[in-house]
């Protein structure tokens, strides 16, 4: 067994012996959709792991910087931090990011069940036909959705809640927040969707007003489920510096969706995009 995946199996135990002691403090007689609720956190914790072991540079490099706190956790990522609330519906604030909080609305958030800690920095929210798992990385934030079978969505919106003067636009390939001058202060990767046997599931990005949905047209192929999707919120100093080794802004976005930022871009691109 790798590593990665005996250190997940270890913070998982604990997470799910937690889940336990408050199944067991509650009524006995619960029912077989609480039943299945229950079992939901390791299921996700197995999609992931799918990913790490298939294609484990699709998942950014998570942090060991993270200290729960009153009503949910704290991250560090670089200059700023990450506050990840306890109830799917907070949603995940960015602080330092910008001059303003930003604030991550997870999909289906309403339909999911409290945060379960999988691994240091990767927080999940458990669901039943789909789920969400933020992971907090040094060079940036990514929320993985997992999509147990062809009765879940096609459609995820990650609603952004932005300042006043800033905007999400989709131009020239690329998704991004840019300010009042039309500057990109929060880029967003280009998206990938993964089935259970590695093959890649077609996938797409829609910008309506402040909220960015992510297509995963998992319905009409043959299909191993379960499905992980994504965006990644590139870290604005990850971003700038990369874009000072003169590379553009769509060979970034691509290379974090396919990978390369670690492999294909070079040591100087590693290092920068590391803050290393």
């Amino acid at each position: 067994m790798k590593p990665l995946a005996q250190k997940r199996l270890s913070v998982l135990a604990t997470a799910l012996i937690s889940t336990a002691a408050l199944v067991l403090a509650s009524t006995t007689g619960a029912s077989a959709a609480q039943d299945e609720m229950n079992e939901a956190p390791e299921a996700l914790a197995d999609s992931i792991e799918q990913v790490l072991e298939r294609k484990p540079e699709l998942v950014i490099p998570r942090t060991d910087l993270a200290r729960a706190t009153e009503g949910g956790t704290l991250v560090s990522a670089g200059p700023g931090t990450v506050r990840v609330g306890e109830a799917a519906e907070t949603g995940v604030q960015l602080e330092g990011w910008t001059p303003d909080p930003l604030t991550l609305h997870l999909p289906l958030a309403h339909e999911a069940s409290d945060a379960v800690v999988l691994d240091e920095g990767v927080i999940a929210f458990p669901g039943k036909s789909s789920s969400s798992a933020v992971i907090v990385g040094e060079v940036g934030v990514q929320v993985l959705t997992t999509i147990a079978d062809d009765q879940a969505p096609t459609r995820f919106a990650h609603r952004l809640a932005l300042a006043p003067e800033h905007t999400l636009s989709s131009r020239d390939g690329i998704v991004e927040i840019v300010d009042e001058r039309g500057r990109a202060v929060v880029t967003i990767a280009a998206p990938w969707a993964m089935d259970a046997d590695g093959d890649a599931i077609p996938t797409a990005y829609e910008v309506d007003g402040n909220t960015l949905t992510q297509i995963v047209d998992h319905t009409t192929s043959d299909v191993s489920y379960p499905v992980v999707a994504d965006p990644i919120f590139i870290a604005p100093w990850v971003f700038r510096c990369l874009i000072g080794l003169g590379l553009s802004g769509p060979q970034i976005t691509a290379a974090f969706a396919s990978g390369t930022i670690w492999g294909g871009l070079g040591r100087a691109a590693l290092a920068c995009a590391l803050g290393r």
